[in-house]
């Protein structure tokens, strides 16, 4: 707040900011008056762009490596891969996949998928050959 006479130059505040939030970076544009002089009570409200932020969703494999990614806006909708990455097997064990370890369906941040498993023991026949 300053206080000056008629007439008297207005002297602009340095550019304020504006916090981010999840959807937006913020930027200052300008502000909503361009008066030079004062010629009456004014208050001066600041402009902003918002620039909305992009997010990454990575789905994992069993290894750990990247099966399946995308990009996307704020509360954008996350696609699924149309298939599962399966997990190899041992001789004493298979696996089954059971899903991943989130269900969200729009994106609100950076967001990793891990695959689950069940692990089932192998069965295996034996026969004798007379």
């Amino acid at each position: 707040t300053n206080t000056g006479k008629y007439n008297d130059a207005i002297i602009y505040p340095e550019s304020p900011s504006k916090l981010e939030d999840n959807e937006y970076t913020y930027s200052f544009v300008g502000w909503d008056h361009q008066d030079e002089v004062l010629t009456s009570n004014v208050t001066f409200k600041p402009i902003f762009d918002g620039v909305k932020k992009e997010y990454t969703y990575t789905f994992l494999d069993a290894n750990g490596e990247v099966y399946h990614s995308g990009k996307g806006y704020y509360n954008s909708e996350i696609v699924y891969p149309n298939n599962h990455p399966v997990k190899q097997g041992t001789d004493k064990f298979s696996y089954e996949f059971t899903g991943w370890d989130n269900d969200d369906i729009v994106l609100t941040k950076d967001i990793i998928f891990t695959p689950s498993y069940n692990e089932v023991i192998n069965k295996y026949t034996y026969k004798e050959d007379c």
